[in-house]
């Protein structure tokens, strides 16, 4: 249940498109250009998107070197894309620890079924041996069956955070060098 709200709610709200919104990257863009850092830093400020926090470093140090711009911006990129990463690993952890529980689950009906062959009465035994090694495989089935689905919606949010991580790079570059020309003005 918990891999199934964290997907959807992922689904809906990691895009690249929320992230490096192409509004935000033509405004800031107009504004350096025109020469109010100032501007583009208060519009930055309002906002949490990665590319509005990571602009906000840039903007910060405007009229310092072109490193330190850029070393700012990075060590926000680097953060940002952190906090993406912790974001979907809770989907990458549930589906390591399922097929655990699984396993567990299967190791408990196995040590019922041994216990039936050890104490159970003889008329009774094939009955509790076949319940104990029916738990057995339902609790391996019920870990394959979360495991598998999430690992598969893992990876899928996995390549859109490297998109993400990729288009706020190729952005902040370009606004490094926007930053550095306009900012001394």
């Amino acid at each position: 249940f918990v891999a199934l709200v964290m997907a959807i709610y992922l689904f809906l709200t990691l895009k690249p498109s929320r992230e490096v919104p192409q509004q935000l990257v033509k405004r800031a863009q107009s504004q350096i250009r025109a020469g109010d850092i100032r501007g583009a830093y208060q519009m930055c400020q309002d906002r949490d998107e990665i590319l509005a926090i990571v602009l906000r470093a840039g903007l910060k140090m405007a009229g310092h070197d072109r490193y330190v711009i850029q070393e700012a911006m990075e060590s926000e990129g680097e953060r940002a894309a952190m906090a993406l990463w912790q974001r979907v690993s809770l989907i990458n952890n549930i589906a390591m620890i399922a097929p655990l529980l699984g396993l567990l689950g299967t190791v408990w009906g196995m040590m019922m079924a041994f216990s039936s062959i050890a104490l159970d009465p003889a008329q009774v035994k094939g009955i509790s041996i076949a319940n104990s090694i029916s738990l057995a495989m339902i609790t391996t089935a019920g870990g394959l069956v979360v495991a598998i689905p999430s690992l598969m919606i893992y990876y899928y949010l996995r390549g859109r955070v490297l998109r993400i991580v990729a288009e706020v790079e190729a952005q902040a570059s370009e606004f490094v060098e926007l930053i550095t020309e306009h900012g001394r003005q």
